[in-house]
């Protein structure tokens, strides 16, 4: 099982990902990207690694953020533009490859899905209304579910 979250190094909060192998925790820091940085979710993703997304803060604002661990090592991932600032990255499901991430963007909150084909990543469509926040994901057989403000989504994979 993984977890994930921030820990503090030196002045800054850099996002953090631990394991459970059955009998201890192992935890594993990924890159620092900004003065603040938190995974608010962890999946598979389909190789062998994760994806950890979430948010950080370079500066005013909150903005989107995810990185890729191959099983040694962090990587930031190359999301999107989903905006000036403040978007955030809180739910987090995996297919294989395929992973959908979920969250909000600009400013006054939008719904923002994001789905990555196993190559790169990619802003998607959503019926979501503005005013809404996705915070969770989740691959239900061969449908993506998704849950926010007043707002169930699903998606045939």
């Amino acid at each position: 099982m993984w977890a994930g979250g921030s820990t503090q190094v030196g002045a800054n909060s850099v996002a953090f990902a631990e394991h459970w192998n059955g009998s201890s925790w192992s935890g594993s820091v990924a890159l620092p990207g900004a003065e603040y940085d938190v995974f608010n979710a962890i999946a598979d993703d389909g190789a062998g690694g994760l994806w950890g997304v979430g948010w950080q803060t370079p500066g005013l604002g909150y903005f989107q953020m995810g990185q890729q661990y191959d099983g040694s090592q962090w990587s930031m991932a190359a999301l999107p533009d989903a905006g000036e600032n403040n978007n955030n990255l809180y739910g987090l499901a995996s297919a294989g490859t395929e992973a959908w991430a979920v969250g909000y963007a600009t400013g006054v909150p939008q719904p923002l899905i994001e789905h990555f084909d196993g190559t790169s990543w990619s802003i998607e469509p959503n019926p979501g209304q503005p005013g809404r926040v996705l915070y969770a994901a989740q691959r239900v057989g061969g449908q993506i579910w998704v849950a926010g403000d007043g707002l169930i989504l699903r998606r045939s994979i």
